[in-house]
């Protein structure tokens, strides 16, 4: 497939950028899920307002090209996002967004919705497929994984989420294994492999062991597209509760919270390597990116 005009101006030099204000997308007619994702985001970025965006704020938001704006996944499976975003035209919007400066993260739904082609094929049925006239990556978005997929409950958030073994990338460049939280998010196969895009986690026990987190840099911005769900984590007082399925959860986490605690730190060092502007240019040499891909 031929690559985009948008790939090739994510070739630009970086620059140091600042950000004001990281803007998450939440709407009770999107079924967004949040509410771990806030708090976590605000621990994260302590000297950085967190804010909160309905649909049509959100929009607005990326306009201003100095924010970090985080697209969630959602309670269910019933994903509403292309059409409140008004279709291509939100889609175009968060494209430009992009291309003029501003930092994207996605995760699970979110990442669904910002690729070339999304494949949504639940076991339980029915399948659903979309594509994306503006999207951000040059690649088929697909899931849940095989094996790990589970039909979510009414809006209890553990309900669909197990444990996937990922391998990530560390900031030394080493790679490095860990369980992380998964919930029917999406696995990354790009059609092509720009030399702007950045591996940062493979699934281990999928065939092929496809993309798990990614990086694109596109014009002045980038994205960070992640398949998984890394801010949910082992909390002990869980561990205890009458609901079999969330203490499940939390006994599955436990081994891997060292793990999971390094994965995310490298993606905050990601951001904030691209922030001060000593990220690369090109995201390394074709040859560079297939060794790392070949690490995985």
């Amino acid at each position: 497939m031929e690559e985009r005009s948008g790939a090739l101006r994510g070739r630009e030099p970086p620059v140091k950028r600042a950000l004001k204000r990281i803007v998450v997308y939440n709407d009770l007619n999107a079924r967004t899920s949040i509410s771990g994702l806030f708090p976590f985001l605000e621990k994260s970025f302590p000297h950085l307002p967190v804010e909160t965006a309905d649909t049509a704020s959100f929009l607005d938001c990326l306009k201003d090209h100095d924010i970090m704006a985080v697209i969630p996944g959602i309670y269910g499976e019933e994903c509403r996002y292309y059409d409140l975003f008004g279709g291509d035209r939100g889609m175009k919007a968060i494209e430009d967004f992009v291309q003029k400066g501003g930092l994207l993260m996605t995760l699970c739904a979110g990442s669904y919705l910002v690729a070339n082609k999304t494949e949504y094929m639940p076991p339980w049925g029915p399948s659903k497929e979309r594509v994306n006239a503006s999207p951000l990556f040059n690649a088929v978005a697909i899931g849940p994984l095989a094996g790990l997929a589970q039909k979510p409950e009414k809006d209890l958030w553990y309900s669909d989420c197990s444990v996937v073994s990922v391998s990530y990338k560390k900031p030394d460049g080493r790679w490095e294994k860990t369980g992380i939280a998964y919930g029917n998010g999406p696995a990354l196969i790009p059609h092509t492999q720009p030399p702007d895009f950045e591996t940062l986690a493979c699934y281990d026990e999928i065939p092929g062991r496809p993309v798990a987190a990614a990086w694109q840099t596109r014009g002045q911005g980038a994205v960070m597209w992640l398949g998984v769900l890394p801010y949910i984590q082992y909390q002990p007082a869980e561990r205890t509760s009458k609901i079999e399925a969330l203490r499940q959860l939390m006994e599955n986490l436990m081994p891997h919270e060292t793990g999971r605690h390094e994965f995310w730190n490298s993606l905050v060092g990601r951001i904030e390597k691209h922030l001060s502007g000593t990220g690369p240019s090109t995201g390394g040499t074709r040859k560079k990116l297939v060794q790392d891909m070949g690490l995985c």
